[in-house]
């Protein structure tokens, strides 16, 4: 399985507006070949954390590609107020 983690903290941070407001970017999102499950995370502090799991690699750029397309009101990687972006294979995971 393959994961994109994206950290989004300080001035402008888009916390507020996470994906439980952006109900038809969700919807593509969950929609996406390979898509797995989609966690966002609200800190005290204000940052916001997501995290978007799918079966391969090729699903989870697939489904980037089309989020960038569509103008997909998550996150974007190359937002503003996104400080770091991690993707790639995991390697181990337990439950969930």
């Amino acid at each position: 399985m393959y994961s994109v983690v994206r950290i989004f903290e300080g001035a402008g941070s888009p916390a507020s507006d996470g994906p439980e407001v952006a109900p038809t970017g969700v919807a593509d999102l969950c929609g996406s070949a390979g898509f797995v499950t989609l966690l966002a995370i609200r800190g005290d502090d204000g940052a916001l954390v997501t995290v978007e799991i799918f079966e391969t690699l090729d699903d989870l750029r697939i489904a980037e590609a089309d989020a960038r397309r569509a103008r997909s009101p998550l996150p974007a990687e190359d937002g503003p107020a996104c400080a770091r972006t991690i993707s790639g294979e995991i390697v181990f995971q337990r439950g969930l």
